[in-house]
């Protein structure tokens, strides 16, 4: 799950700076595709930990998230 945080924070700073990254400059497409992969993932450990998710994600939140 900190791979996949590294690689959405890298990707968010390449597209609000116009920088490729692995050889192309990321799109919001690219950004979103990212982000909803992590959110799969913190489903399924929030299950895991706790039977339930208890805190809903959504692909806006994480975008405006610090990159910290």
């Amino acid at each position: 799950m900190e791979q996949l945080q590294s690689k959405l924070n890298a990707a968010k700073i390449a597209f609000y700076n116009n920088a490729e990254l692995d050889g192309k400059v990321p799109a919001y497409e690219d950004l979103s595709r990212i982000a909803k992969e992590l959110i799969g993932i913190n489903y399924q450990l929030q299950k895991t930990l706790y039977g339930e998710v208890r805190l809903k994600l959504s692909v806006p939140k994480l975008l405006r998230a610090s990159s910290r």
